[in-house]
């Protein structure tokens, strides 16, 4: 039997869109499309650096609309994307990789701020349903994230706490989030946003790719002396 507790983590935690899936752009332009059909010209371009809250708060920033009208924009953008975009995405480089090697050394978990059924089917559209125990999304729990809360349901379903942990995210919400559960290891991916926004948010390392999660994580299960760097950054594709 493969142990599966070793050094400081007992689980790894992760968000999925931009983190494991790479998804941001068929979202940005599952999102600009449903947009302009309603009147509302913008590119995913500049949509892609509101992401991170709630979708209807990304729709109100991002093209100045009220809540009522965020709310009936998004209504429209959820059949748009879960149908005709989601089902070709694709896993980030190195997931496969990633996941593979982490699940046979301790839990997995997912959390989302995709709804829970969404994040399922994505997951197993990806090959990866047997790897994950607990998939939260953002009707799990009704509480998104940056709040603590989705992040405390996965720990409390895998029964560990948040100190022996580690959530890898790439946006702010997801560092602060991590931060207010109590999460020891916050790990940012810069895939869209910058090393600093991560670090700010509270993100205790920083890596340039899934590659180098990797290297990071294995060499913390396997206990080996200062893998898990408070605040530094592991860049480039493999080194910790």
């Amino acid at each position: 039997m493969t142990e599966r507790r070793a050094g400081p983590l007992d689980a790894v935690l992760f968000d999925l869109d931009g983190t494991l899936a790479d998804s941001m752009r068929s979202i940005a332009e599952a999102l600009a499309e449903t947009l302009g059909g309603q009147g509302y010209e913008t590119n995913p371009d500049e949509l892609m650096p509101h992401f991170g809250p709630d979708m209807r708060v990304v729709i109100r920033r991002a093209i100045g609309v009220d809540e009522a009208e965020a709310e009936r924009l998004y209504a429209l953008y959820l059949p748009n994307y879960y149908e005709r975009y989601m089902p070709d995405t694709p896993p980030l480089p190195g997931a496969g990789e990633l996941i593979e090697d982490l699940a046979v050394r301790l839990p997995l978990g997912i959390v989302t701020s995709k709804l829970e059924a969404g994040a399922r089917t994505l997951i197993a559209n990806l090959g990866w349903s047997e790897h994950f125990g607990p998939i939260v999304g953002r009707d799990t729990t009704g509480i998104m994230k940056p709040r603590p809360e989705p992040l405390l349901h996965a720990l409390a379903e895998l029964g560990i706490e948040g100190e022996r942990a580690a959530y890898i995210g790439d946006t702010e919400e997801d560092m602060q989030s991590a931060l207010a559960a109590g999460v020891a290891v916050r790990v940012g991916v810069t895939e869209i946003r910058s090393e600093r926004q991560l670090i700010e948010a509270g993100a205790t390392t920083v890596c340039r790719d899934l590659p180098a999660v990797r290297a990071l994580l294995v060499a913390a299960i396997e206990g080996w002396p200062g893998a898990l760097p408070t605040a530094a950054t592991a860049a480039g594709s493999g080194q910790p």
